[in-house]
């Protein structure tokens, strides 16, 4: 089965998971001379981060296209909370078709088709909401605390990283996200 995800929702539309004035506290940095780098190094950082926790840190929007499902869906991301939309290929029009959402529903992590409802026997596409809150007030301290100091290591070694130093950074990092991380 073929499976495709991605993030809809657009990156200057997503709340970053740090400010850049926590980045800037963080890295003792005073000025103002390099916040566009700061503040890129932040997005990678969240990003890293979200990826080994496989959850996002502040809402955004994820769309999956599976060909030909069954039974239940596993999602990408661990954490979702809204399904927005649910759709399935017309073969026949070359156009997506809605379907009812009310036919199906989120539990642990999967999408799963209610009772009397089948999967449509070609692709589907859907849409779902996740991520901890709309803001940095909700997202875990750990997980805060490991993106800073992936901002830290990304932006006191821009040139490149020495191997043993990068491992140690990491092992933090490892760390703190450890309880957070998806476990399959």
């Amino acid at each position: 089965m073929n499976v495709f995800v991605e993030r809809t929702t657009a990156l200057a539309d997503i709340t970053p998971a740090i400010t850049l004035a926590m980045a800037k506290d963080h890295l003792r940095v005073d000025h103002d001379d390099e916040d566009m780098l700061i503040e890129r190094i932040a997005e990678v950082a969240a990003e890293a981060v979200e990826d080994q926790v496989g959850r996002c840190l502040t809402f955004s929007t994820w769309q999956e296209t599976h060909d030909n499902p069954t039974g239940t869906i596993e999602l990408a991301r661990y954490d979702a909370s809204t399904l927005s939309s649910i759709e399935r290929w017309n073969a026949t029009t070359y156009e997506w078709t809605a379907l009812d959402a009310a036919n199906f529903y989120l539990e642990n992590n999967r999408l799963c088709p209610r009772t009397g409802t089948s999967w449509p026997s070609d692709r589907v596409r859907f849409s779902y909401v996740c991520g901890y809150s709309a803001d940095t007030t909700g997202v875990p301290f750990p997980l805060i605390q490991a993106v800073l100091l992936v901002v830290a290591e990304l932006y006191e070694n821009r040139m490149g990283t020495m191997e043993s130093r990068l491992t140690k950074a990491l092992f933090g990092v490892d760390y703190l996200i450890g309880r957070y991380r998806r476990h399959l």
